[in-house]
């Protein structure tokens, strides 16, 4: 039964306070603060865009050769 709205709570020793932004999935939950979310939204888009810079060289890739390179590191 809800007590209150629009009001700062406790999850788990987490402080979540109104317009706080909360990303769940099946890997875990990210609270984000509302005075952040544009710094963190940028890094994201940063983030992905490097990884999207890697697609082309990970499908081009010897897989034999990988697997070589792997197995020589400790």
């Amino acid at each position: 039964m809800p007590i209150a709205a629009n009001v700062p709570v406790s999850l788990d020793g987490t402080m979540v306070f109104p317009g706080d932004y909360i990303y769940g999935n099946s890997s875990g939950v990210v609270i984000t603060p509302s005075g952040h979310l544009e710094q963190v939204l940028k890094a994201a888009i940063e983030i992905d865009a490097k990884d999207k810079a890697f697609l082309p060289i990970i499908r081009h890739e010897d897989l034999q050769e990988v697997r070589k390179r792997g197995s020589r590191e400790p």
